[in-house]
């Protein structure tokens, strides 16, 4: 069996196309012709989510009945449509072409002169050996797009056939198949069409059709409800008569008997090999008439339907077939020989062997899904979202919870379910249920819910695993394997040291910090606090130093101010409580670390002032600029340098000049 379609109606057409397409393919290489037997097969669509409906009228003597024709309910996209009707001939019918139009969601379709595509003949041996010929052809294509909907179908019957009291049609009938997706029940269809005539009330005259035998691709999984749709032809409109006929009906395992076997023979006696019952009794009664209404046997649970028209039926019966039944088997018989009038037998007609929908579970798909989240802290809801509480960080020893949701997402019972998380070193014995009962096997859509309370300990990541064992009824499903599905999720063990200090360095003020963060990002807060006031910088992960808030420097590394100091108006530096920074160099400073926790306050005061560093500006005003001149700074050295040099040399020439005078007096 296939599973059941979850595709589109545009893709599902698209591929019923293609079996249509093939469908037609077949009947034209078969082409209409007669059959060796009075029922022959029909290749229909393969298994799938399919179901059929059908509507029928009479053609006795050439005028459709009900008049205007019927309309017929689909409630799914049309996967195949057949037309059949049927009739008794002494020749070979003259017209068999049959007219028929079709109104639908998608418009009208017609086709006024509809040929054969399969054609079967009954050459029953009767009084003026008539014979009886039965048609089918595919329709598909006059429902148009197929949409699901209510078509209105009108049937003309073909020309009048030749004179003679038994030449005439019966009627027609139009079934189709259409997709239920999507379904939890698959379908095999096997369809059979044709004609076998019967003629009750005397042996020699045959009151028992051939066997009608359905067989199917594999032995029922289990006790099985079929739906057999079918027509008859025969059932005339007389009301002085009781139209009497059963359906024998058997199911069986092996080899299916063949269609010139009996479930009853002429004499009306059963064969006991296949335990034959009359499942259904009087099912083609006419309204008008005066018979017992239709009654069922098992294996037939029901029967629906009846006359549609003068000496037209069309039934639904509803049949129960065993587990490993392999076949279903059908015969038709005339118990009465017209109420006594030996010389006016009862008669009728299989006209097509019906169609027959099995109707199976779909192959049993045990599944089951787990989900894993963790939450921060203790006590966490379970169950927690999937996709998003994948991952909680948190120093060491920090509480988690673990959540573990179990759903049985198949089509069978689980027991039992069975949790286990190796990396935590427990099993569902060890957590807590939060919902559902874990002591029942699990239902197909069940939950289960589990937590589990932990620390961090180490970075982790946990898988967990659940198995659940399919059951039926409590016991395990033979040749069935345990299903299973595993989900994991994830701590941070975070590691967080900090330190830090004061520090001067070439009369400036820093702060010495070494910061050591796993599982908290690349960067951290440091805030400077005192009096009141803060001030807060943004550092990277690691150690380093950072200026104290309103200290500066220039590109060389020199301080060119320092927080709490002013410059006055004579140029000198002094010491201001006015100024923003003067709390931050003070000893009361502190600091702290953040990089979600946070470490600190750390007392960090003001670096103090020392022989080899102040951490203050210099004691002499900073020189004035010189006016510019046009000459830079490298030229007024130089210039300074020569002067110096001059003067020196003017000093040496002076002492010299007076030594010697000295010396010549």
């Amino acid at each position: 069996m296939i599973r059941a379609w979850q595709i589109d109606v545009r893709r599902r057409r698209i591929f019923w196309l293609g079996v249509v397409a093939a469908l037609v393919f077949s009947l034209l290489a078969l082409g209409p012709g007669v059959a060796e037997a009075g029922v022959i097969d029909v290749p229909p669509p393969g298994e799938g989510c399919l179901d059929s409906t059908a509507g029928a009228v009479g053609l006795h003597e050439g005028v459709a009945d009900p008049a205007g024709g019927f309309s017929i309910d689909v409630p799914g996209p049309v996967v195949m449509a057949l037309v059949e009707w049927g009739g008794i001939f002494e020749d070979d019918p003259a017209t068999p072409e049959l007219g028929i139009e079709i109104t639908g969601p998608s418009g009208t379709n017609s086709d006024a002169s509809l040929a054969p595509g399969f054609s079967a003949a009954d050459p029953t041996i009767l009084p003026r050996d008539p014979s009886t010929y039965g048609y089918a052809t595919d329709i598909t294509g006059l429902f148009g797009d197929g949409s699901a909907g209510s078509y209105a179908i009108d049937i003309t019957a073909p020309g009048a056939p030749p004179p003679g009291v038994l030449n005439t049609w019966w009627g027609a009938t139009v079934t189709v198949v259409y997709d239920t997706s999507p379904c939890s029940d698959v379908s095999q269809i096997i369809w059979k069409i044709g004609t076998d005539f019967y003629f009750g009330g005397d042996a020699a005259f045959e009151p028992t059709t051939d066997l009608i035998v359905y067989e199917f691709d594999e032995p029922l999984a289990q006790d099985t409800d079929v739906t057999l749709q079918t027509s008859h032809g025969g059932s005339d409109g007389d009301t002085d008569a009781c139209r009497v006929s059963n359906i024998w009906t058997a199911t069986g395992t092996g080899a299916a008997p063949a269609e010139s076997d009996d479930l009853v023979d002429d004499e009306g006696v059963v064969n006991p090999t296949y335990g034959a019952t009359e499942g259904v009794i009087d099912p083609f009664s006419p309204a008008n008439q005066p018979c017992a209404p239709a009654s069922v046997n098992a294996p037939v649970l029901g029967v629906t339907g009846g006359n549609v028209g003068n000496e037209w039926a069309l039934i639904e019966m509803e049949i129960r077939i065993p587990a490993g039944s392999t076949w279903l088997a059908l015969q038709l018989e005339s118990p009465a020989d017209n109420n006594g009038i030996d010389a006016r037998p009862e008669s009728g007609s299989w006209s097509g062997g019906g169609i027959l929908i099995i109707k199976t579970a779909a192959p049993q798909e045990p599944d089951i899904s787990l989900s894993k989240t963790v939450l921060d802290g203790a006590g966490g809801a379970c169950p927690g979202v999937e996709g998003t509480d994948e991952l909680v960080s948190g120093l060491g020893g920090a509480p988690v919870t673990y959540c573990f949701a179990v759903e049985n997402t198949g089509d069978t019972d689980l027991f039992p379910v069975v949790l286990d998380d190796p990396d935590l070193g427990i099993t569902d014995a060890d957590m807590t249920l939060v919902s559902g009962d874990d002591t029942v096997p699990l239902v197909p859509g069940g939950m289960l819910v589990y937590s589990y309370e932990s620390t961090i300990a180490a970075d982790l990541l946990n898988t967990a695993t659940v198995t659940g064992t399919p059951v039926e009824d409590g016991e395990p499903i033979p040749d069935t394997d345990p299903v299973t599905d595993t989900n994991d999720a994830e701590v941070q063990f975070q590691v967080f040291i900090a330190t830090a200090a004061p520090l001067c360095d070439n009369d400036v003020p820093w702060l010495v910090y070494d910061i050591v963060a796993t599982g908290f990002g690349a960067t951290a807060t440091i805030t400077f606090a005192g009096s009141g006031q803060t001030a807060t910088v943004t550092v990277p992960i690691g150690n380093d130093r950072v200026l104290w808030p309103g200290a500066e420097i220039d590109a060389a590394g020199v301080g060119t101010d320092w927080p709490g100091w002013d410059l006055d108006t004579g140029g000198k530096w002094f010491q201001n409580p006015a100024n923003e920074f003067y709390w931050a160099s003070q000893p009361d400073v502190t600091v702290t670390i953040e990089v979600n926790p946070t470490i600190g306050p750390i007392a960090a005061p003001y670096p103090p002032a020392s022989p080899q560093c102040t951490a203050a500006p210099p004691e002499d005003p900073p020189e004035e600029e010189l006016p510019n001149t046009g000459i830079d700074s490298e030229a007024i050295g130089l210039i300074g340098l020569v002067l110096l040099l001059g003067g020196g040399a003017a000093v040496v020439a002076e002492r010299t000049i007076r030594r010697r005078r000295q010396q010549g007096a």
